[in-house]
């Protein structure tokens, strides 16, 4: 049996101050970090041996979110460490251990996956320079599993792009990803709901790409920052994102990794779809008219156009599948994973799962916990740590219908997608 402790930091500098929260636990091999949470702008004051926070409630709404799994935990357990010093990355100030140790059991491990996966984003990215120069103001921003993304702003015009570099892999991953999403983005060239390709080329051994950059930043930014956005938003995004979706399936491309991450806001606020390196273009398997004659509803719906086309699964009408394992657990739908044939349907899952954040901050699983095994997550309405509202049992009914774990039970067509209750009075 392993054992666990809680630390808290609390780091004052320039006269701002800063609580770190991490969970620690002991094993064979040593102490092993279990999740971290860095508080920004946290003002406590000391009162009576108790902490009181002011002025940010939804910091105090998560610490409490967090603390509740532990029956015997509470902040008059909390002493914090005041440090003087620069709270940077590369500061590494003592640690206070807390009083308070228990053995590793179902509420600990709550507390863990909590702190590893729900707040991973409010530790603040690092933002390097990596070049000033010719009037060239180059800052990371971010970095993937092959790419470095960065901000480029070019100082005597005020001009501010994103650039990603693309490291190529000896297996080829990165150059197929990269591929992906240059082809997908010129095939959605002047469409508004795609980011426009402003340029791409070789250097090196790195592939370039560079887009605008969207200072409004993206969708998993804003319901970090706000927690929840409420129903009218949600139907308002959602929308927005069936539009985008369907246009891409109308050149015969299906997304497989919608999440909020890979959502951006305009100026204006309204969506754009992005990072299609994942995208998948099955329209190339449909081989001509000549091909074509052995699926006479597909060249009907073609020709008719509109909500109609293009069929959403896998099933004998319809010569678009692929099959395929790619996209994020959760966002994803399922089938995806489980290696079964599926088509353009698969986007709309993500849907479903983003309206659900979109009104309550969280997802409608228990995704504290593993992704199952068996590929065929259950649906989970309950308020999860620091949810302050929860979907209405009407908006529960209908996420059911379109997350089912089996396509055949999701809506069959666009259209009955776009009739559902979620959307009424859009």
């Amino acid at each position: 049996m392993s054992t666990a402790w809680l630390f808290a930091i609390h780091v004052t500098h320039a006269h701002q101050e800063f609580l770190y929260l991490a969970a620690f636990e002991t094993t064979s091999k040593g102490i092993l970090l279990i999740g971290s949470i860095q508080l920004h702008r946290v003002f406590p004051k000391a009162r009576n041996n108790r902490l009181e926070w002011t002025p940010f409630p939804h910091v105090r709404d998560a610490w409490f979110s967090a603390s509740s799994t532990l029956p015997s935990f509470s902040l008059t357990n909390i002493i914090p460490f005041v440090v003087h010093g620069s709270p940077s990355s590369s500061f590494r100030p003592p640690l206070h251990l807390l009083d308070y140790s228990a053995s590793y059991d179902d509420s600990f491990y709550s507390l863990f996956y909590f702190l590893r996966h729900r707040y991973r984003k409010c530790i603040g990215s690092t933002r390097r320079v990596l070049l000033e120069q010719d009037g060239f103001h180059i800052t990371q921003i971010g970095r993937g599993s092959f790419a470095v993304i960065s901000r480029v702003l070019y100082r005597p015009t005020g001009e501010t792009r994103v650039m990603k570099r693309i490291s190529f892999d000896k297996a080829g991953l990165a150059e197929y990803l990269a591929q992906n999403e240059i082809d997908a983005l010129k095939a959605m060239k002047g469409n508004k709901w795609f980011p426009p390709l402003l340029n791409h080329f070789m250097d090196g051994s790195e592939f370039v790409v560079t887009m605008p950059y969207y200072r409004r930043g993206d969708l998993a930014s804003l319901i970090e920052h706000r927690q929840f956005l409420g129903t009218e938003l949600a139907k308002f995004y959602c929308a927005e994102l069936i539009l985008a979706i369907h246009a891409l399936h109308k050149v015969g491309i299906v997304h497989r990794d919608i999440k909020p991450d890979n959502i951006f806001l305009d100026d204006n606020g309204h969506l754009l779809l992005a990072d299609l390196g994942l995208a998948e273009n099955i329209a190339i398997y449909e081989g001509g008219d000549a091909a074509m004659v052995s699926f006479p509803e597909w060249l009907a719906a073609r020709d008719q156009g509109g909500d109609g086309f293009p069929f959403l699964w896998a099933e004998n009408r319809n010569p678009l599948s692929i099959v395929g394992v790619a996209g994020t657990f959760w966002y994803t739908a399922p089938e995806v994973f489980r290696k079964e044939r599926y088509s353009f349907g698969v986007d709309y899952w993500s849907v479903g799962v983003i309206y659900h954040e979109l009104i309550t901050g969280h997802m409608p699983f228990d995704y504290f916990r593993p992704y199952p095994d068996d590929k065929r997550p259950q649906l989970d309405f309950s308020p999860k740590f620091g949810q302050i509202r929860s979907a209405s049992l009407t908006e529960e009914q209908a996420l059911r219908h379109l997350l089912s774990p089996e396509p055949e039970d999701r809506p069959q067509t666009l259209q009955e997608i776009k009739d559902s209750v979620l959307f009424r009075g859009m």
